[in-house]
Parts: structure tokens; C-alpha cells; sequence
């Protein structure tokens, strides 16, 4: 059950991710600050939800995965609406583990993290968090229970 569970949320956690990059419209400077601000966070995961037993194996596993590949992931991504339907499953999914709520906010600090990664500009420069983004992570937010 564990082993599914884990499997279930890694999964989960990479539609969250390509979603927001979706979300960013950033162009390809732009996905490699998204992604360098993925891996940072990913790195520090651990120590942020030390309590979370849960997000230490999502982050371990989202850290070792061959298949987290960003340069096309989030061309697979499945439609917003299909990735807010599992995220409001989260509580049923986690059922019994006391840490659903430190995964709610991991969900939520990974979107945000790549969302503040890159700005629309030259490079990935300029504001920070545009439109499209500023409305997935309420729609997130909120779906999350948070």
C-alpha cells in the first residue's frame, strides 16, 4: 500500500509541476530556471517538511527519477482540470497518514517555487509571476485546502 501511495503522489507531484510550467509560457531559458528552482528545492525538501515521512520519499524519488525530464514533460501533462481532480483526492489518498498536510504544502511550495522561478522577459527576466500562474496557484491553493 505504501509503495502505491508513494507512487501515486511522485506522479501526482510531476503533473503539479508541468502544469505550472504550462502555466509560465516561458520560453526555453526560462524552463532551465524552472528547473534549476525545482532541483534547489527538491535538495531541500527534507530539512523544510522534516516531520513528513511522506515528503521525503516524494522528494527523493521526484530527485532520483530518470523520467522527471522537464525539456518535454510538460507537453505530456494532463489538462488542468484532470490535475486539480487528483489534488482535491489528496486527503482521501493519504488516508490515515498524518502528514497529509505537509504534502498539501509541498504540492503547493513546489508550484509556487517554479512559478517564481522565471519571469516572461528576455532570459526568463522580468515579473516574476504572471497572470496564468497567479490564477493556477489560487486554483491550487484552494484546492489544497490551504
Amino acid at each position: 500500500m505504501r509503495k502505491k501511495l508513494i507512487d501515486e503522489l511522485v506522479a501526482l507531484a510531476q503533473q503539479v509541476a508541468a502544469q505550472t510550467m504550462l502555466a509560465s509560457g516561458a520560453t526555453i531559458f526560462g524552463k532551465w530556471r524552472e528547473t534549476q528552482a525545482l532541483k534547489t528545492f527538491l535538495d531541500t525538501a527534507k530539512s523544510r517538511y522534516a516531520t513528513s515521512d511522506l515528503v521525503a520519499h516524494i522528494a527523493d524519488r521526484l530527485k532520483g527519477s530518470a523520467s522527471f525530464n522537464f525539456g518535454g514533460y510538460d507537453r505530456q501533462a494532463p489538462d488542468v482540470n484532470g490535475v486539480m481532480a487528483r489534488v482535491a483526492e489528496l486527503d482521501t489518498l493519504c488516508a490515515g497518514f498524518p502528514d497529509v498536510v505537509e504534502v498539501k504544502r509541498f504540492f503547493y511550495d513546489l508550484a509556487e517555487q517554479i512559478a517564481n522561478a522565471s519571469g516572461e522577459g528576455l532570459f526568463g527576466t522580468g515579473e516574476r509571476i504572471n497572470s496564468r500562474e497567479a490564477i493556477y496557484l489560487q486554483t491550487l491553493r484552494q484546492t489544497l485546502g490551504l
